[in-house]
């Protein structure tokens, strides 16, 4: 319902704009910075917002905003935005940041791995650039 939620997040700029009216006033929207433009902007359509982040501060939103795709390129696989995406949001979500971490560690354990020590430490390099002053 527009207007209720307390959390956003944003995997791609243009899409956390989309959807920010559902966020309710001084709420957070934790942003990936990444520009994906889609088919209908390249068919010219619609035009793709020149800040689309600055559009959703203006808007009063808490945002923070960071290069997911960097990190994930930093710790060697692209694969582990999602993982990023979750550490940073999880200081607002109403659940214990530990115990979704360690949710998403034995779902790899169970089922890849080798993936499940890279997902913890995406996981902890999210939630350190959540605590990063915007």
């Amino acid at each position: 319902m527009p207007g209720k939620a307390d959390v956003l997040l944003g995997f791609e700029a243009a899409e956390a704009l989309r959807w920010c009216h559902y966020l309710r006033p001084q709420s957070t929207a934790m942003v990936n910075r990444l520009n994906l433009e889609p088919p209908v902007v390249s068919l010219g359509l619609f035009d793709y917002p020149i800040d689309p982040i600055a559009d959703i501060r203006r808007q009063g939103i808490k945002v923070r905003d960071f290069d997911a795709g960097e990190i994930a390129r930093e710790l060697g696989d692209l694969r582990l935005v999602s993982t990023i995406m979750l550490g940073a949001i999880s200081e607002s979500l109403p659940f214990n940041p530990e115990s979704l971490k360690e949710n998403i560690v034995a779902r790899f354990r169970a089922r890849k791995p080798a993936l499940a020590d890279l997902n913890a430490e995406a996981f902890e390099r999210g939630r350190g650039v959540a605590t990063i002053p915007a």
